[in-house]
């Protein structure tokens, strides 16, 4: 929808660019409407062929609240995208509101970035998994747009569900509902024969692991089907043994952020127990995202442990976690047989969006070792 208005040659009228950042800005939308419309656009320009396409990639992502990825506030991105020669304004709050200050000195500067994005594609999405993302209590899917975006970019085909219990009204769902949506998702790839690595994030563990039974792999080629989950990856998520519940994983009490009201849960000083780290605009969009959570899935239990039957798991540990402490992490993954796959970050609890570089490094072991257990 945004490619087809696109001029030939790059706009330096700063009239242009403040109608264009009114048009293409998607903050009229819904949080999930948002994400699909956002991410349909960095779909179509997986393969940029000008260099004034590359920029707009870039472009479409800072109008609606991304940090441009070579602002120091967010810099792995410049390693991610590769180095900018074009100079633009100081980020602020208010940047999507009013023009650039400053325009580019010649398109014949931007040729690197295309470079780079062309090179970074070249591997197909037939060979590479389907990412499906699952986000934690209180947060939506957009959560990972950073990261998808960044998977767009090398190739990869991605999904993140929407938890039907986070912002249910009345706050009646539970785990039970949160992973039948998963499910339903996994068996839809996994029936087109495609591999998929799972990434859950916090509370999504327990959607995960509820979700995925019989859908490995090497379950699947058991019983001659194709495609299945080759890789589960607990991102600073929980991972609880059989007929435990979330409440029983936090010693049968709330934690004292949590504040309880009714049938719901709120998380209170998110800034600093999810998002420690993360640049202060991300920061206070994310937290402009959150909603209640179902009081529900915190006393439904695990019904299924993945690592105990023949899934592949890998834990990424953030070293810097308020919300799950390092030592909870590696407590829970000890319990996983000897040889499974870790990724350490320092972060805190939010690293698709502090460190989304991090994030799609730790993606990329996911995939690598998963395709090797399913070859050997």
């Amino acid at each position: 929808m945004f490619i087809s208005s696109f001029p030939s040659a790059f706009p330096r009228s700063p009239r242009f660019l403040a109608r264009w950042h009114h048009n293409h800005s998607l903050v009229q939308h819904s949080p999930l409407t948002r994400s699909i419309l956002l991410h349909r656009s960095l779909i179509r320009l997986r393969h940029p062929t000008t260099p004034y396409q590359s920029f707009i990639l870039l472009k479409i992502l800072h109008v609606n609240g991304y940090p441009y990825p070579y602002q120091n506030t967010l810099e792995p991105w410049y390693t991610l995208i590769g180095s900018c020669l074009c100079p633009l304004p100081p980020l602020d709050a208010t940047y999507t509101t009013r023009p650039p200050t400053t325009t580019p000195k010649s398109i014949n500067m931007l040729p690197k970035i295309a470079s780079l994005l062309s090179s970074a594609l070249v591997a197909t999405a037939a060979t590479l998994p389907t990412v499906v993302f699952t986000p934690g209590a209180w947060h939506g899917p957009q959560s990972f747009d950073l990261v998808r975006a960044g998977l767009t970019l090398k190739g990869y085909e991605s999904e993140a569900i929407t938890l039907p219990s986070v912002g249910a009204e009345p706050a009646t769902v539970g785990l039970e509902q949160d992973a039948a949506v998963l499910r339903s998702t996994i068996e839809t790839l996994a029936d087109a024969g495609k591999e998929v690595v799972v990434v859950v994030h916090s509370y999504g563990g327990m959607v995960g692991g509820n979700a995925i039974e019989g859908l490995g792999y090497k379950q699947r080629a058991a019983n001659n089907e194709k495609g299945g989950v080759i890789m589960l990856v607990y991102l600073a998520a929980f991972a609880a043994p059989n007929a435990t519940s979330l409440l029983d994983m936090l010693s049968g009490e709330y934690l004292p952020w949590m504040r309880v009201e009714g049938d719901k849960v709120y998380a209170d000083t998110p800034e600093t127990i999810f998002y420690a780290d993360v640049n202060p605009v991300l920061k206070a969009k994310a937290i402009a995202e959150l909603s209640w959570q179902s009081a529900r899935v915190f006393s439904d239990p695990a019904t299924y442990e993945p690592w105990n039957n023949g899934i592949e798991v890998m834990y990424f540990h953030t070293e810097q976690d308020q919300a799950i402490p390092l030592a909870t992490q590696e407590a829970m993954a000890a319990q996983f047989p000897t040889g499974y796959t870790t990724f350490y970050a320092n972060t805190s609890h939010s690293p698709f969006l502090s460190r989304p570089d991090l994030v799609i490094e730790g993606v990329e072991l996911a995939v690598k070792v998963g395709q090797e257990k399913i070859a050997a």
